[in-house]
């Protein structure tokens, strides 16, 4: 059982639904807390409405909405509703140092090409005190086992671990992937023929067999882990990967002052081209704290 706080960022649009579904469900089963945040720009929508936008009105019902949906499904779950004044991906960022998870909905389906994430789920998973779900449109298609990437750094070994809970919970098989791929100035037409080293090749084959090895915890025997080496962009091979899977774990840059600015290539790309459920783990905590912290940015 958890007794932390899973954090939902709620404007009553269709994608903040179904985050809030996938929230709720994680909650009724794992324990916890569910708090249902929605962020209302006063200035904006002053500056858009004028003087008939009633901020608190459009708030209540979002949340009102939210609360009778989880009242009906989810009977069991403690929850409650707040709202506040600001930039949404600042004060999810803000609330986020006081949750265990925080969950954010996107437009994004597996059936849509292109990016469609938009940038407050690339903003909130980048600066976060806490892993950060990004729920896109999964439509009914059926959906089996957690996948992670690794590769040699602290991040992805903390994303593993997670990957390894998140698999533990839903009874499935994990799939842990480390990609490479050579740049274009050593893999041209020049030479096309040309073969990495076999000894690099073992190499790479140990990321996986040493991450595995430096997980605090045993896997379970209930969960099959399956390890693949791929020779292909990373990103891109997460995300197919994750095209049918429950979850996608991924590690975050980071948490000093300048590398939190970003979430990182691989983790940036695959919440761009979004297929499942992507949880995305920060590392340390960071010394960000306060309003102040973060005057100056933008948002």
């Amino acid at each position: 059982m958890s007794n932390g706080t899973t954090l939902v960022g709620m404007d009553g649009s269709a994608s903040s639904k179904r985050a809030l579904d996938w929230a709720a469900r994680r909650v009724a089963q794992r324990g916890g807390h569910l708090r249902l945040l929605c962020v209302v720009d006063f200035a904006f929508g002053t500056d858009v409405y004028g003087s008939q936008f009633d901020p608190l009105e459009n708030a209540s019902w979002a949340l009102d909405e939210a609360s009778k949906y989880v009242a009906q499904n989810y009977p069991a779950v403690d929850v409650s509703t707040d709202w506040v004044d600001g930039r949404p991906a600042l004060e999810l960022v803000k609330a986020s140092s006081e949750a265990e998870l925080v969950v954010i909905g996107t437009d994004k389906s597996p059936e849509i090409g292109g990016p469609r994430v938009g940038t407050i789920p690339l903003k909130v998973a980048a600066r976060a005190r806490c892993p950060v779900a990004v729920i896109p449109d999964l439509g009914n298609a059926r959906r089996r086992g957690v996948t992670v990437g690794v590769d040699r750094s602290p991040r992805s070994h903390e994303a593993l671990a997670v990957a390894v809970h998140e698999a533990c919970w839903l009874g499935t098989t994990l799939r842990v992937v480390h990609a490479w791929h050579v740049p274009p100035p050593f893999a041209s037409d020049v030479t096309p023929d040309l073969q990495p080293d076999p000894r690099y090749q073992d190499s790479l084959e140990s990321v996986l067999d040493d991450a595995l090895a430096e997980l605090n915890t045993p896997i379970p025997d209930r969960v099959t882990v399956v390890t693949e080496l791929a020779r292909e962009n990373a990103a891109l091979a997460l995300v197919d990967r994750s095209l049918r899977a429950e979850l996608l774990v991924v590690g975050c840059r980071g948490r000093g002052r300048v590398a939190s600015y970003v979430l990182g290539s691989v983790s940036h790309d695959v919440l761009l081209n979004i297929t499942s459920p992507v949880l995305v783990v920060p590392g340390a905590k960071a010394a960000v704290t306060t309003s102040k912290d973060f005057e100056g940015e933008e948002w």
